[in-house]
């Protein structure tokens, strides 16, 4: 009887220490999900201020040109024209570096969860 109750207990403790390893690298696997969960966050945060950024910029040089183009007419003063072309080439840098800095996030964040996935994937192996 005795044997049988230390052979049960054994067993029970052995299948205890499994069931909380196996807790254990679930806890883990959540938490990296959560980690993906936040940077992908983190991306469609950065991709919307880019796009809103973007957006308020060609806005402005929307107005700005009509607003020259207006004066041009009303005032017939040509330096305005000037103007507009130097607002244009910085409109036009401002959106590409934008763009250039929405790539950079994209591609960081893409590599983050990468990792991430590799070492989930080697934790559970």
């Amino acid at each position: 009887m005795l044997a049988r109750w230390c052979s049960y207990s054994s067993s029970s403790i052995s299948y205890s220490s499994s069931s909380s390893s196996s807790n254990s690298s679930s806890n883990s696997s959540s938490s990296s999900n959560s980690r993906i969960l936040l940077l992908l966050l983190v991306l469609v945060v950065v991709v919307v201020v880019v796009v809103v950024v973007v957006v308020v910029v060609v806005v402005v040089l929307v107005v700005v040109v009509v607003l020259v183009v207006v004066l041009v007419e009303v005032v017939e003063v040509v330096v305005l024209v000037e103007v507009v072309e130097v607002v244009v080439v910085l409109v036009v840098v401002v959106v590409v570096v934008v763009v250039v800095v929405v790539v950079v996030v994209v591609v960081v964040v893409v590599q983050i969860i990468a990792e991430v996935t590799e070492k989930e994937v080697k934790v559970a192996n």
